[in-house]
Formats: C-alpha cells, sequence, structure tokens
C-alpha cells in the first residue's frame, strides 16, 4: 500500500469504472450510516471489513500498468485515462524494415537479369535477411529490457501486455520473440505478466493511435 501511493498512483484505480463505482458505493454506505437501524453493527462493518477491502482494491489495482502497441508507436505504456506514461516508438525499426523491403525488391529485379544457372544473388539475398532478422532480434531485446525496468522503476506488481496490433511494422517483426523476451525480463524483476487476451491493455492501443 504504501509502495502505491509512494508512486502516485493511489488514485489510478479510482478513474477506472469500477473504482468510480467503488467511491459512490462508500460514500452512499458513510451518507446512509445516521440513518442506520442497526448503527453500530454498520459502523463495524464499515470500518473493519469495508476500508480493508477498500485497500486491498487500491494495494493490487494500483500496481497493475497495461502496455499495448498500435499504429503510431510500437508499445506504450497509458494510465486509465488513456494518457502517456511511457512510449517506445521505435522509428528506427521502421526505418530499417522500409530499407530490407527495399533492398529485397530491388534485388529480386536484378536477378530477374541474372543468366547464370546459379544465381549470384541468392547469397545476397540471404545475407541481408540474416542481418535484418538479427537486427531485429538485438531491437526486442533492448525493447523488453526497457519496459521491465519501466515497470521495476514504477514498482508494479503485474504488467497487462496487448500486442494484438501489428500495424505499425507488420509481420516482418518478431511479435511473439518480443512477447517472450519480455515475460522473460519482467520475471527475472519479480513482475507478472498478463498477455493471454487480446486487447487486454485496456486503452493502450488507442492512445499509441490504434484503432
Amino acid at each position: 500500500m504504501a509502495v502505491v501511493i509512494i508512486v502516485s498512483s493511489f488514485w489510478r484505480p479510482f478513474q477506472t469504472a469500477i473504482g468510480k463505482r467503488f467511491l459512490w458505493l462508500t460514500a452512499w454506505m458513510v451518507l446512509g450510516l445516521p440513518f442506520s437501524v442497526w448503527r453500530r453493527e454498520s459502523w463495524g462493518i464499515l470500518t473493519h471489513q469495508w476500508w480493508a477491502a477498500m485497500l486491498v482494491f487500491v494495494a493490487v489495482a494500483g500496481l497493475i500498468a497495461d502496455f499495448g502497441t498500435g499504429q503510431d508507436c510500437l508499445l506504450e505504456a497509458v494510465d486509465t485515462k488513456g494518457g502517456d506514461l511511457w512510449r517506445y516508438n521505435a522509428d528506427h525499426l521502421r526505418r530499417w524494415a522500409g530499407e530490407h523491403r527495399t533492398r529485397l525488391r530491388r534485388l529480386a529485379e536484378d536477378q530477374k537479369y541474372e543468366q547464370r544457372p546459379v544465381p549470384s544473388f541468392a547469397q545476397r539475398r540471404e545475407a541481408a535477411v540474416r542481418k535484418f532478422r538479427a537486427r531485429m532480434d538485438s531491437a526486442a531485446h533492448e525493447i523488453a529490457a526497457q519496459l521491465a525496468a519501466y515497470a521495476a522503476r514504477r514498482h508494479f506488481a503485474t504488467v497487462r501486455y496487448d500486442d494484438s496490433d501489428r500495424s505499425y511494422l507488420g509481420d516482418g517483426f518478431p511479435w511473439f520473440r518480443l512477447r517472450a523476451l519480455v515475460a522473460e525480463k519482467l520475471d527475472a524483476r519479480g513482475i507478472g505478466l498478463d498477455a493471454g487476451t487480446p486487447g487486454g491493455a485496456g486503452n493502450a492501443g488507442d492512445a499509441c493511435g490504434g484503432g
């Protein structure tokens, strides 16, 4: 609970629909207490059970972070209102992907005019593919490490991760590899990962430009 307050995420749970209902119900209980038939029992429930339940709700919900992919950036963490908390644009990855597609296309065009039985462009193409994959794998390690480091700094207990929008880099990026690395690096820091349900990161994709 102290961690939630220190990292200024105490009010995050109450910015959600469930949290707002929680507050309204609490206010209703407090206002109705003077008119209760069993005031002592109602007071006991409010002070001993209800407040304890609220503290547990804040402690759990305040330490969950939403990360998602989108159309205008590779990955982003958002708050409950869709505001940016952390963003990784990865413009260089889009540039690398574009350069790689262009290189393969031009090699394919050149290969059409190759007359020898064994095209000399095949080896150049394979080398280009290997280099591109190695660069993307290295980038995935860097992105996962930065995400895990940020989550650790903010003392998040769980990261909800949604990579269902892959329009920013398309199928050429190792999305499954990135997810596996995120899980690995979060686990090394004792942080949980919830990546089982598409769309589970809430507004993260929208804040990043997703649909």
